[in-house]
């Protein structure tokens, strides 16, 4: 059995504030996998004030955190800086129990859009470069292989990358976000489900939730979908950890419930 830890968080531009509350709702706590949800380090509209921490620094601490928790862990996404350009990454790290980097995720889709909310526009090209490869990675739990595959928020809405995590042979796919509470009330838990029935995968989806700021409002609403579309477990609005078991046969078995990704057409 594996434990999946999902924290939900309102995360604000206090990087140390940040890692503060995820410790906080960590205590006591023992899991397999902890996941962390897109932009869990800073966000909201003072995201430009002064570096209240070096990113070397913020990475030692999350290799920290995997270490002191004895987990995988699913670091949503940190800004990392480029020498050669003004935008930073918006990059997910992957840490394995010893602290090393497993892998790292940069979000291909960003979130260019008006939405008739508060904040009214979000344009995320303007703080970020994106990034152009899918992410499959092996977890390896009991002597068996568990492969994982990564979207971070807008990527929810992009079928042809869960195709290609799919195709790459993931069989649960992690979903850390920053879902702003208009569009995650309308499309969040639909796009989730649809996702997993299309591709017959576990969906763990790791939301921000709340008000960041005066503009800036999250959805919430973390949650496990297991292949069949089901909602297993949830959060709703509030902060707190959302603590998810998984058979591990269940995950590696999952393509035999409906293999319809083994029908596709492909057209010209």
């Amino acid at each position: 059995m594996i434990r999946f830890s999902v924290v939900q968080m309102t995360s604000t531009n206090d990087v140390s504030e940040n890692f503060n509350i995820i410790k906080t709702l960590l205590t006591n706590q023992k899991m397999d996998v902890l996941v962390l949800p897109e932009m869990c380090l800073s966000i909201g509209a003072k995201y430009k004030s002064p570096v209240q921490m070096e990113f070397d620094q913020v990475l030692i601490e999350l290799s920290q955190l995997a270490i002191e928790n004895n987990a995988l862990l699913i670091a949503g996404t940190v800004k990392q800086p480029q020498t050669n350009s003004d935008k930073g990454q918006p990059n997910c790290y992957v840490f394995d129990q010893l602290g090393q980097i497993v892998t790292c995720y940069q979000k291909i889709h960003l979130f260019d859009a008006v939405v008739n909310d508060t904040q009214g526009a979000y344009r995320e090209s303007d703080q970020y470069d994106p990034g152009s490869l899918p992410c499959v990675f092996d977890f390896m739990f009991n002597n068996k292989v568990i492969k994982m595959g990564l979207a971070v928020c807008y990527d929810l809405r992009f079928s042809l990358l869960f195709h290609e995590l799919k195709k790459q042979g993931a069989q649960l796919i992690v979903v850390p976000a920053a879902f702003v509470y208009k569009t995650g009330d309308a499309h969040w838990e639909v796009l989730l489900r649809a996702r997993a029935i299309e591709f017959g995968v576990y969906i763990l989806a790791c939301n921000q939730t709340g008000w960041h700021d005066e503009t800036r409002h999250t959805f919430g609403h973390s949650m496990l979908i297991n292949p069949w579309g089901e909602v297993v477990n949830t959060l709703g609005e509030e902060v707190g950890l959302l603590n998810c078991d998984i058979e591990e046969n269940d995950i590696i078995h999952s393509k035999e419930l409906l293999p319809s990704f083994n029908h596709v057409v492909k057209f010209d």
